[in-house]
């Protein structure tokens, strides 16, 4: 159905705009390019990149042919972090198809064989293609564990492209975000979450007339609230500083849902 459609566009927009973490530079025998990267979601909180123990984080890596010819192979090399667990690796989207081997020492090897990806001077649209996929961290982590990962990507038998690191740090004592729904028999989607800009509110299996949300901040402080009239609608995180906030959805003057916003920049 119509809902269905919308939400699965609206995850496929939030993979694209993910926010890339940077990390410094990688070492100066490897190259480093801003059209061939790795992004991860959600980011996390704070500088640390914070995120609560069992998170499940969803990696994203872009590549595009810069060189001067089409090239026939690409190779996505991810190494994962000690610690996060490969056996909870769910594949996700791609742009092209592609093989995936896992070796034993944790790292995805994702193979496009016979891509021929054109090179950028050619065609700029067809020169970019992606890989997505989730994993989750080993459990009962110390507080403070660093996930740190980066992935290669090699072009034909060109010198490898190496991506900044993405990191996330645990924080034991953050609970994994989850919406609340109090009306029987409705679903509620906020996509995306952490939101950059702009999220969109779906809500499902309920009719009314007007609806009113309201954003806290972690102090209770009511800091945005807006009213609505339809089931899919917009929020604009425009001079909310970045950070974990609560929300209220109110129908018809009953509380029908409670969640967590997280908002990065």
């Amino acid at each position: 159905c119509m809902n269905h459609l919308l939400i699965i566009l609206f995850s496929f927009l939030s993979v694209l705009s993910l926010d890339a973490q940077r990390l410094g530079d990688a070492p100066d025998n490897e190259l480093v390019s801003s059209t061939n990267y790795k992004t991860a979601a959600p980011v996390g909180q704070g500088d640390g990149h914070w995120i609560a123990p069992g998170t499940e984080l969803t990696y994203t890596v872009f590549f595009e042919n810069t060189g001067d010819e089409a090239a026939l192979n690409v190779r996505v090399i991810d190494s994962l972090s000690v610690y996060l667990d490969p056996s909870t690796l769910r594949q996700e989207s791609s742009s092209h198809d592609y093989n995936l081997t896992v070796t034993e020492d944790r790292i995805f090897r994702f193979s496009f064989p016979n891509i021929h990806l054109p090179s950028s001077k050619d065609d700029d649209i067809k020169s970019k293609g992606f890989v997505t996929f989730k994993v989750s961290p080993k459990p009962n982590l110390p507080d403070g564990t660093v996930l740190l990962n980066t992935a290669a990507i090699y072009f034909d038998f060109n010198a490898p492209i190496i991506t900044d690191p993405v990191y996330h740090s645990i924080n034991n004592e953050l609970v994994l975000s989850s919406d609340r729904v109090l009306m029987d028999g409705a679903a509620l989607h906020v996509l995306p979450n952490p939101v950059r800009q702009t999220a969109f509110f779906e809500i499902e299996n309920m009719d009314f007339n007007t609806g009113r949300l309201q954003v806290f901040n972690t102090n209770g402080r009511l800091v945005r609230e807006q009213t609505f009239r339809h089931p899919r609608f917009e929020f604009s995180s425009d001079k909310l500083p970045p950070g974990l906030y609560f929300y209220k959805i109110w129908i018809e003057g009953a509380n029908a849902a409670n969640g967590k916003l997280v908002v990065s920049k």
